[in-house]
């Protein structure tokens, strides 16, 4: 009967996320004891705690790497080169970094060094093609084509479509229906300048705060210039709180002064024809999200220790 599985569900959801915060607490201390071993100059004991870490879940390709970096002080040569490869494998593609890395020095006069950097390398230049192809480089214009504003929405719907997380946070919300509904804006836009208004119109539904559209510098004044005023708005009105330029006095403009309209419209319905489209205010979570992956603070971060 549905009422007897109620209980068992939600303990088994709760038992879930309780291993998966586990996990990552697990994943973080050995990662630290690994920092620690690293720093303290035991690494074999480093290595091991690293692997350690992965093993417990850890999938940050700087685990990998710190591992290989740590096995190969350690003489483990064979390892090492095992977990070079499935840091490569991960992630990790920083070729140069790699060659220049005094920690791999006792690995550089083995033939499969360079041979597992010239296969690294080639893997760097398939991600860079995947997520930063130079078709998409195109130079400064006050009036994109057509194909070029439709590319561009599109590559904004997929990089969202497949890498937001936080879809959960508005249900309601049907990206592909969007995407649909805003084609017609994008072949109409009549500038540079209107297509990347569009495009924020497009991507503040998403309602997130750390997920927006920075226009070219050719257009960034015309689109995100602001007066010099500080103001608030007191039961529907908006009132100025602060001049920030202090030329606008010379305009009889002054701290308490009303403003009811702009560019001749009402305030309220210039605010929701212009500011209101374009507002990422979040939505905010009121449950706690599980980790998907462990992460921790890698000895080898880039080309940096920390």
């Amino acid at each position: 009967m549905p009422s007897r599985l109620r209980f068992p569900l939600a303990l088994a959801l709760a038992l879930c996320c309780a291993r998966a915060f586990a996990a990552q607490d697990d994943v973080q201390s050995l990662a630290q004891q690994a920092t620690a071993a690293y720093q303290a100059k035991d690494y074999a004991a480093s290595a091991d705690a690293f692997v350690a870490a992965i093993a417990a879940g850890g999938d940050d390709p700087a685990l990998y790497y710190n591992a290989a970096c740590a096995s190969a002080l350690a003489g483990r040569k064979e390892a090492a080169f095992d977990l070079l490869a499935k840091a490569a494998a991960a992630g990790y593609t920083r070729v140069d970094a790699i060659r220049a890395d005094t920690d791999l020095a006792s690995l550089r006069a083995d033939p499969r060094f360079e041979a597992l950097l010239a296969r690294t390398e080639k893997a760097e230049q398939r991600r860079q093609r995947m997520w930063n192809s130079p078709a998409f480089d195109t130079p400064y214009q006050p009036q994109l084509g057509e194909d070029q504003r439709v590319a561009g929405l599109s590559r904004l719907w997929s990089e969202a479509r497949f890498n937001f997380a936080s879809f959960d946070l508005v249900p309601e919300l049907d990206w592909d229906a969007l995407y649909l509904a805003t084609l017609p804006d994008v072949r109409a836009a009549a500038s540079t300048a209107d297509y990347y208004q569009v495009l924020r119109r497009f991507v503040a539904q998403l309602r997130d705060g750390h997920s927006s559209v920075r226009p070219p510098v050719e257009v960034a004044n015309q689109l995100d210039s602001q007066p010099g005023v500080r103001t608030a708005l007191v039961e529907g009105r908006v009132f100025i709180v602060e001049l920030l330029d202090p030329k606008l006095a010379e305009s009889g403009a002054a701290p308490g002064l009303e403003i009811t309209a702009i560019e001749g419209q009402p305030v309220q319905a210039w605010a929701q024809a212009h500011i209101a489209p374009t507002s990422r205010l979040p939505r905010r979570r009121t449950w706690p999200r599980a980790p998907t992956s462990g992460r921790c603070c890698p000895v080898h971060s880039g080309s940096r220790r920390g």
